[in-house]
């Protein structure tokens, strides 16, 4: 979930991919996975980023994004489960956000039936709430049929954070050394699990990212303020990121706060929480006038800080709701929501739903920020019970970035109305900079988190003048007394703009809420009429009558009225009487949208009277052309596909953007879809028993029918992989075994808005079929990639990515490859002291279509020598390979991101060439600038982004980003001895700069003490340099000196002997070339306590061969330190403690 201020987005191309594979996996090119945050203007900084999101089934995915090149995910399986398949899938929007989705197989099935919540397999969803460097373990909302089961009563590895009563459930979370032990406890079965007897369902414990002057005249709070409502003796809740309870304009407010963030506290370190509430109750008493004062100005105020710095889990904001409803809060403002459009059937919305039904409390929430394209109304605003709140501007249009509806599923009216939400200006926490600052007390925020407070704070007007009113009554009598004059569509505005001055004077409102008629199914003209009641209710004291009007429109494409007498009312004028209730039925003629465009439909009924306006919201989605398809799936053996094993079936369009669930489940072989009329290509990874292997093991057939038509009713495709043909890899080394394989298959829509791939692979013993099937090239390929290891004894790797054969599922399966054919590079993997294990990946872009790059990570020892064989390629075709390495202690399990050192190859056939990796002594890496590494000044902003720890050899580097897990160091800008600013981050900091040129001093110390490395247990460089304001980006004159030696493969030299060392200082790369002018190396072997000088033998250019006398204690370390300058006076001074040890 995410705080709403508002994002941006735009309508632009959409990509579908499903893929069946167990091993590795990449997320797709340009996705916008947030990176380490920036001073300057996004768009001119260069971002990377590495997270580690633990799957429920303790597999994990490792992250890494960098720009200009597609990112890369790489998968590794937990302990036991090496040989289950994993579902992916990937979607991209318009704005090039691509949502990256592992499903392992043995999970397929639980989340095809709904028990299992697809954002516990949303990689990129849960990587984007992660600072860059993190490793996230698996976190869970379960729900119980009574008691819990006894698998997870006292379970190891598995810690209950809290008890949700509001779900009937509680959160979880596993331990990080047991990573899978949540799945084991939670689920029961073979290939396919089941949830065990009293676990009703598992969602993930999401984590939200938190991101008026004028406005209270747009809704009419000032005429309630003069008649006297002012939200006197109403409770108001806020659930956000805690208060600034110094800010003036709560001074003696607050009536009681908790921390439920596990922060420490309720102060709001973020800022977003103090300006939520200012809006809905702040007393303006640090601005001019009543210029910034709240809409309910003497409401009391609950503080619940739900969130910490910058997130907040859904276990955390349940748990406020509760303490909210139970301690009495009329009002609970939810500035807060899910990423994805929800169904209502999240669990914030069912717990808002059972608190209103236990304690009458009303709970105002967020529409969101996800724009109006498609439906995109989140969680909890999507519940019943909510009262969800969609943005208008100062002209009461609906603001751009507002999420609408209909909800999915029922496709029912949401939001229920709409507030001001744009440059809305209110308090501003103390010591943080959100938004646009107004002045130190006050800042300007946009997004539906500042709508939402304006209804929560009218509603308060509203309980303080009914103060008997439940929650519902409170939400009926809001809702229906809105301003619809500017008639914005009813899908993102609800019945119109919250309008409190009527809310809180006139007697009559509408019991019964929106119409929301649902989906009309197609063929519309069979359809009967369909019916809905308005109920009215008037709380004065005398009768009142009404005059009744409709109007309902298109609200989506060809955008105009409905057709003729679509919808009609029973009456045109109604008296409702003094106390009591009238009624009235609104009709709609489903058979009159047969000949109509498919669509959204919006409209109101509106009753006015003398001072009375009361608007009711009227919604239908109307189904376009569809037909029900059944889908037959046969195995190998002749027979239905096995429920038991893993299947997975799809539809995707080719002549436009639509397509089926992308986990069709199948029953007994069997499945119907209904699918709008159109072409499709029908896929399939299906499965088929063997008595030799074990049966997550079950050999896999990929089939897919293209173009497809479905155009009437009646159709039945079948999947037959019985036609299949066997994918078979040959290299030259005939002990040479297949550890990973994969089939790539790409669909490109005709009308180029999608593209949908199915990749279908496997580490296992198992053979891998194919069914052939031709089709344009231009539109569909299929290419093939695969991993191969000895069988024992020698080292070696083959990494295979074989091109299309043409378009389609080619005929001729066999792949064979000559050594001769491939580039060959003799890997050396050195090792940083002490032995450890490598966890090795490399993946290619190496075809046509292909948005995504596929990686699989497996062990190498360090140190070690292997040859690697790769499939050729060259700067625009071919394989371009993109390759990590990550390192941890012999015999413990991958962490993610620790010891990564990155890089890229392009490798001619027939070439053969050394490459180490690993390579001492190790060094801050400025150069990687693919990885954001450097430093570099836009205009008044200094960008340093340095990896405090990186090996020597060219082509290789290690991102600061990547280090942030297990990396100390402090970073600190100076010029002339004036402290210009400290980096909030190991190695990542911006820095303001003077206008005028000058020097400055950069100084980075950093430490680390990992358990698979003894050498670099601290570097600290100082760098002094010349800078003034550039045009556009300009890449700093920092030097930066390698040190390289002929030491073993631990990075040791050699005990009582000479040491030579090689050293070269150069500027970092961008920046102008440096000559040097003064060099000197000191050397310690007592950790820095005494240096002494080292004999400089040689020197040429920057480069100079330095020599050391190791002493005889193997036990020792040499420490270095390097002093340099250049002609233009800029200077280094780099002190590496244990830069070598002693053999």
């Amino acid at each position: 979930m995410r705080f709403r201020a508002s994002p941006w987005r735009r309508r632009g191309l959409i990509a579908l991919l499903a893929a069946l594979v167990a091993g590795g996996l990449t997320v797709p090119a340009g996705a916008d996975t947030p990176s380490v945050p920036s001073a300057a203007n996004p768009a001119e900084q260069p971002k990377a980023s590495l997270r580690t999101v633990t799957l429920l089934t303790g597999d994990k995915v490792v992250v890494a994004t960098r720009p200009g090149s597609p990112p890369q995910a790489m998968f590794r399986a937990a302990e036991g489960r090496e040989h289950i398949g994993v579902f992916r899938s990937y979607t991209k929007d318009g704005r090039g956000r691509l949502r990256l989705n592992v499903v392992p197989a043995d999970a397929a099935d639980l989340l095809a039936s709904g028990r299992l919540d697809p954002r516990l397999f949303d990689v990129t969803g849960q990587a984007d709430t992660l600072p860059s460097g993190a490793v996230r373990p698996a976190r869970v909302i379960a729900a119980y049929r009574g008691a819990p089961p006894a698998s997870l009563r006292g379970a190891d590895g598995i810690r209950t954070v809290r008890a949700l009563p509001a779900v009937d459930g509680a959160a979880l979370r596993a331990a990080p050394d047991e990573p899978g032990a949540l799945w084991s406890a939670l689920t029961t079965g073979g290939a396919v699990k089941r949830l065990r007897p009293g676990v009703e369902r598992v969602w993930l414990d999401g984590r939200v990212r938190v991101k008026d002057e004028l406005s209270n005249g747009q809704i009419g709070a000032p005429a309630a303020w003069e008649s006297g409502y002012t939200g006197k003796g109403v409770d108001i809740a806020v659930l956000d990121t805690g208060l600034d309870a110094t800010h003036p304009d709560f001074s003696g407010r607050i009536k009681e706060s908790r921390d439920f963030s596990d922060s420490g506290g309720t102060k709001d370190t973020v800022g977003h929480g103090t300006h939520v509430a200012s809006i809905a109750l702040g007393s303006g008493a640090g601005g001019p006038g009543a210029a910034y004062r709240g809409v309910a100005p003497d409401a009391s105020l609950l503080v619940g800080k739900v969130c910490g710095d910058e997130y907040c889990d859904d276990s955390a904001i349940i748990a406020g709701m509760e303490w909210a409803a139970q301690r009495g809060a009329d009002i609970v403002n939810l500035s807060l929501g899910t990423e994805d459009a929800s169904d209502g059937q999240d669990p914030l919305s069912l717990a808002l739903n059972d608190l209103t039904d236990r304690y009458g409390t009303l709970f105002v929430a967020a529409a969101g920020n996800s724009y109006c394209w498609e439906p995109t109304i989140s969680g909890p605003a999507a519940a019943d019970e909510a009262l969800a709140v969609g943005a208008v501007n100062a002209d009461d249009v609906m603001s751009v970035y507002s999420s609408c509806g209909p909800r999915p599923g029922d496709h029912a009216v949401k939001p229920d109305l709409a507030a001001p939400g744009d440059d809305i200006a209110a308090a501003r926490a103390a010591g943080t900079s959100i938004g646009e600052p107004v002045d130190e007390l006050y800042t300007r925020l946009s997004g539906t988190s500042m709508a939402t407070p304006h209804v929560a704070g009218a509603a308060a007007l509203l309980a303080q003048r009914h103060p008997n009113w439940s929650g519902r009554q409170l939400k009926a009598a809001l809702v229906s007394s809105t301003d619809p004059a500017a008639a914005q569509p009813v899908f993102g505005t609800g019945s119109g703009r919250l309008d409190a001055a009527r809310a809180t004077s006139q007697q009559v409102y509408a019991e019964t809420g929106a119409l929301s008629f649902g989906r009309l199914a197609y063929p519309q003209q069979n359809l009967p009429d369909a019916h809905r009641t308005v109920r009215y209710r008037n709380t004065g004291d005398m009768d009142v009558t009404l005059t009744l009007a409709s109007s309902l429109n298109k609200e989506e494409g060809d955008i105009g009225p409905a057709p003729e007498g679509s919808l009609t009312l029973s009456a045109g004028r109604i008296t409702v009487p003094a106390h009591g209730t009238a009624e009235v039925t609104a009709t709609l003629k489903a058979s009159g949208f047969h000949k109509r465009e498919w669509g959204r439909f919006g409209g109101r009924v509106t009753a006015t009277g003398e001072g009375v306006r009361v608007v009711t919201a009227v919604g239908v989605v109307v189904e376009p052309e569809s037909y029900e398809v059944k889908i037959k799936a046969i195995d190998r053996d002749g027979k239905p596909t096995n429920d038991d094993l893993v299947q997975y079936v799809n539809a995707v369009q080719h002549n436009g953007i639509a397509y089926a669930d992308p986990y069709i489940r199948l029953r007994d072989g069997e499945a119907t879809v209904r699918l709008p009329k159109g072409r499709y290509a029908f896929t399939g990874a299906l499965s088929t028993p063997d008595p030799e292997l074990p049966a997550r093991e079950a050999p896999l057939t990929l089939e897919a029918q293209f173009r497809t038509p479905v155009d009437h009713d009646g159709i039945t495709v079948t999947l037959d992989a019985r036609r299949g043909q066997k994918v078979v890899d040959r290299v030259d080394r005939p002990d040479a075994r297949r550890y990973y394989t994969e089939l790539d298959l790409s669909i490109l829509s005709d009308n180029d808005e999608s593209l949908f791939g199915l990749a279908l692979g496997a580490v296992t013993r198992a053979p891998m079929y194919a069914v052939p099937q031709a089709a344009d090239p231009e539109r569909v390929v299929m290419g093939h990639t695969a991993v191969m290891l000895p069988a024992k004894g020698a080292a070696y790797t083959y990494y295979l990515a074989h091109a299309p054969r043409g378009g389609g599922i080619p005929q001729n399966l066999d792949y064979p490859v000559r050594d001769a054919e491939l580039g060959e590079v003799r890997a050396d993997y050195r090792a940083q002291g002490k032995p450890a294990t490598g966890a090795r990946s490399a993946g290619a872009l190496y075809m046509p279509l292909q948005a995504l790059i596929f990686g699989i990570l497996h062990d190498v020892p360090l140190p070690g020598s292997r040859t690697e064989f790769y499939s050729p390629g060259t700067e625009d075709a071919g394989a371009r390979w993109s390759e990590h390495l990550f390192q941890r202690a012999p015999g413990t399990p991958l962490r993610g991101n620790d010891g990564a050192i990155s890089g890229t190859g392009i490798y001619a056939a027939g070439s053969s060439a050394p490459r180490v990796w690993n390579q001492g002594v190790l060094r801050p890496d400025l150069d990687t600038h693919r990885y954001a590494n450097g430093v570099y000044r836009t205009r008044d902003t200094l960008a340093a982004i340095v990896g405090a720890f990186a090996p020597t050899e060219p082509g290789h580097g290690s991102a600061a980003v990547f280090q942030l897990p297990y990396v100390q160091a402090d970073m600190t800008l100076t010029r002339d001895g004036k402290v210009l600013g400290e980096a909030p981050l190991p190695g990542i900091g911006w820095f303001a700069m003077p206008e005028d040129p000058g020097t400055y001093e950069l100084t980075l110390d950093a430490q680390r003490s990992p358990d698979w490395a003894t050498t670099a247990k601290r570097i600290t460089t100082e760098w002094t340099f010349r800078s003034e304001r550039p045009l556009g980006l300009d890449w700093q004159p920092l030097l930066q000196a390698g040190v390289t030696s002929d030491f073993d493969k631990l990075g040791r030299g050699r005990s009582f002997d000479w040491q030579t060392l090689d050293v070269t200082v150069a500027a970092q790369a961008g920046a102008p070339e440096a000559k040097l002018k003064d060099l000197s190396v000191e050397v310690s072997f007592d950790d820095g306590a005494t240096w002494t000088q080292a004999w400089i033998q040689e020197r040429k250019g920057n480069r100079a061969k330095v020599a050391v006398f190791n002493p005889s204690d193997r036990s020792a370390f040499a420490s270095l330190r390097v002093s340099a300058s250049d002609t233009r006076g800029n200077k280094l001074r780099q002190t590496v403690i244990r830069a070598y040890g002693l053999a």
